[in-house]
């Protein structure tokens, strides 16, 4: 007996919007290695074709001629018995449907069109995209092909829509196969954001349709704490059910600049995970990367019999169409023909069995990372994917304001963590495509860059721009870090410059003091940081920001400062992540063990005015009170105004996330509430003036890795009005109404 399987192969592809020449070179590559690897089944990400980010290149038409042109150039290519399915736009009746093509020996099988957009968090795909209705009721009916097409399949008209699923006989299989008792492979679809709704199709398509494969193409971005939930998901489904989920999803940054696909793609088999791309750091800068799986489908028969998974094949028997694979498909069918009751497309003459030479061998997949662990594989892939598309227009690497604080150091670690992953790249994996990228910045055949700090040393340089209010223990700190990662260090005292200014240009306020520092000054000194950063920069390097999410939240920088830059690799990862991180990177920098900890417990402070400035002193809150408010704002905790936050944390006093927030606030311990309302009312009532007076602030932050859901980009993420009433006298008003109630109510003085 001779074992027979089907080759499913993922394709994780880092494409880039708009760039066709670019995607197409990827997806024939991607098309190639599956073939080599023996898969009769190759899946792409979410709108290949294109790239992801093409936002509002979409309203172009060009977009979708362009896209035609591409798969007419896979199909002049010939592929024969492999199942390619590809993601692209596709323009039906004045519509734009973002859709998968399935192809088959050149000619195109089905358009399957997304049934639910993406349209919350960074997602607005129906500003571009019509859904195919709504998932309930799957529908299908004819597409007329573009004659650039057509002329090259020979093909008029193909079914359109996500009421089919595909049935492939098996006519190869012997009579000694166990798997001759099945008559058919059935493939169900889905499109990404179809997978996360509650009335998912997945049950329908495995428990109901009997489908041995599931295929989803995706394009899902990085969220800290969320790598997981795809996985969840689909093991949830094939747990329940039985089959095969293939989950394809992009990596990296495709243009839409603000955003960084996570990758990870996934064939998962009854409940358990067969293989996954991305999933070391080892992959994470390769623009391809294929994994295949050999499904044997007696595997899936066997697991259904025995957890008593009966198929309702009534939904299927009934409506199809036949498709040869070795002819023209549907040419012997009428135009008029009506297919909108069709729900299979039985597919002849294409072998998707093949003699089992391969087995796929569960592996070991390091599923769970830290927040960390992510923080550094993310944020160097983002920075990776800016630098080496900017790098063909003479950009040289990155310039880091280095303070001497957790915010910059922890940018700059950044930036020697991809230095590392870079020379891991270059002088043991031998990456040809990467050696050839960084060419006119170094030349790694020339030795020039043999170790980490090498690298960082061509790509980084850090300037430490002081007055005489700088500290020598942050200069210090920010001189050693950089000596360490091995970065370009400038110090530049620019007090005379600084001087200059205040003396003689006119202004209206004066300092009540001789030795008092006014706001108007502090302003003065940190936009000059800003300046003499973009000069240090030669107008060669990459500018990178160095503020966090806690302090955007809040409008805790100056306008045009160093919060003003051309990316912020940190801009949405709150402080106290920060701090884990740059912990953590004692681990990764060698002999830093001592530098870092001392940047960990150093006191925030911007040094503008010579005292003993901090912060948290001048935030009226603390950095952990900011992260947990904004989580309540808008994320994990909900969605809440003023009342509401107050509310939410006044009710949760006694749980753990609040405690270890206002551990420090406990009332005396003869009191059953460890938080004073008054205090609570106090400090939600700062969060929410601060976030309205400076709130126009975040209109010109700088473009920032998305990587929290209380992020307050108000680019993409975060919609709101920049002009508010910043006494919020209702608002205010219910909070103290509440206070005064819970004092009476529980005796507690005021």
């Amino acid at each position: 007996m001779v074992l027979r399987k089907f080759g499913v192969a993922i394709c994780t592809l880092n494409q880039f919007a708009l760039d066709f020449q670019g995607n197409l070179d990827r997806i024939i590559g991607s098309i190639d290695r599956s073939i080599e690897l023996g898969a009769t089944i190759r899946i792409g990400p979410e709108l290949e074709v294109t790239g992801y980010g093409c936002e509002d290149a979409f309203y172009e038409i060009d977009t979708v001629h362009h896209s035609w042109q591409i798969i007419g150039e896979i199909l002049k290519r010939d592929y024969k018995n492999i199942l390619i399915n590809i993601g692209m736009p596709v323009l039906k009746d004045s519509g734009l449907y973002n859709c998968m093509v399935v192809i088959l020996n050149s000619k195109i099988v089905l358009i399957r069109p997304k049934n639910r957009l993406a349209i919350n968090g960074n997602y607005r795909e129906n500003r571009w995209f019509t859904a195919w209705g709504d998932g309930r009721n799957p529908s299908i009916t004819w597409f007329e092909l573009p004659s650039l097409v057509s002329t090259i399949t020979g093909q008029k008209k193909v079914p359109f829509g996500d009421g089919a699923i595909l049935e492939i006989s098996n006519s190869s299989i012997d009579e000694f196969d166990l798997a001759c008792s099945s008559s058919s492979i059935r493939i169900g679809y889905e499109i990404c954001e179809e997978l996360w709704q509650p009335d998912t199709q997945s049950s329908r398509l495995l428990g109901l349709n009997g489908c041995h494969l599931i295929v989803n193409v995706s394009g899902s971005y990085w969220e800290l704490r969320k790598l997981d939930s795809a996985i969840n998901h689909a093991r949830s489904a094939t747990e329940k059910s039985g089959g095969v989920y293939a989950y394809v999803n992009n990596l990296g940054c495709d243009g839409g600049g603000r955003l960084c696909c996570y990758g990870r793609s996934f064939i998962m088999e009854n409940g358990s995970l067969l293989t996954m791309t991305t999933h070391s750091r080892e992959t994470l800068f390769d623009e391809i990367e294929v994994k295949v799986a050999w499904i044997d489908p007696n595997i899936i028969q066997q697991y259904r019999l025995q957890k008593n998974i009966a198929t309702r094949s009534f939904y299927v028997n009934g409506n199809r169409i036949q498709c040869n694979a070795n002819q023209i498909p549907y040419e012997n069918l009428n135009n008029d023909t009506t297919i909108s009751n069709v729900n299979v497309i039985a597919i002849d003459g294409f072998n998707v069995l093949k003699k089992a030479t391969k087995s796929t061998i569960q592996t070991q997949f390091n599923l769970h990372l830290s927040p960390e662990e992510e923080i550094l594989r993310y944020c160097c892939l983002w920075l990776w994917d800016y630098l080496r598309r900017c790098i063909p227009g003479g950009i040289k690497g990155f310039v880091v304001p280095l303070s001497g604080g957790l915010d910059s150091c922890s940018v700059a670690c950044i930036v020697y963590c991809l230095s590392s992953m870079l020379h891991h790249q270059i002088y043991e994996r031998n990456n040809q495509t990467i050696i050839e990228t960084l060419k006119p910045i170094f030349d790694a055949k020339s030795n020039d860059a043999s170790t980490a700090r090498d690298i960082c040393h061509s790509i980084l340089r850090c300037c430490y721009l002081q007055t005489q209010f700088s500290g020598s223990d942050s200069l210090d700190r920010a001189k050693t870090l950089a000596e360490l990662i091995g970065a370009q260090f400038v110090s530049y005292n620019f007090s005379n410059l600084y001087k200059e200014i205040i003396e003689t240009a006119p202004h209206n306020v004066k300092p009540k003091e001789s030795d008092e520092v006014t706001l108007q000054q502090q302003n003065v000194q940190a936009r000059l940081r800003m300046v003499l950063t973009y000069y240090m920069s030669e107008c060669n390097r990459l500018v990178l920001a160095t503020g966090n999410v806690d302090e955007a939240l809040v409008g805790y920088l100056t306008k045009y400062d160093c919060s003003s830059a051309d990316i912020n690799p940190i801009g949405s990862i709150s402080k106290n992540d920060l701090k884990r991180f740059v912990g953590f990177c004692k681990s990764i920098i060698p002999q830093s063990k001592d530098v870092l900890e001392r940047i960990m417990v150093a006191i925030p402070s911007a040094e503008l005015t010579g005292q003993e400035q901090k912060d948290e002193d001048d935030l009226g809150l603390t950095y952990d009170e900011l992260s947990l408010f904004g989580k309540i704002r808008r994320g994990q905790y909900g969605t809440y105004g003023p009342y509401g936050m107050f509310t939410k944390i006044w009710d949760d006093r006694h749980v753990d996330y609040v405690q270890e927030v206002f551990s420090r606030y406990k009332c005396n311990s003869s009191s059953q509430y460890e938080i004073d309302p008054n205090l609570l009312a106090i400090k939600v009532k700062r969060f929410f003036t601060l976030y309205s007076r400076n709130r126009h602030k975040q209109t010109i932050l700088t473009p920032a890795l998305h990587t929290e859901t209380y992020s307050p980009d108000d680019n993409r993420f975060d919609h709101r009005q920049f002009l508010f009433n910043t006494k919020w006298p209702w608002q205010f008003a219910q909070i103290d109404k509440l206070v005064q109630s819970i004092l009476k109510l529980n005796k507690v003085g005021v």
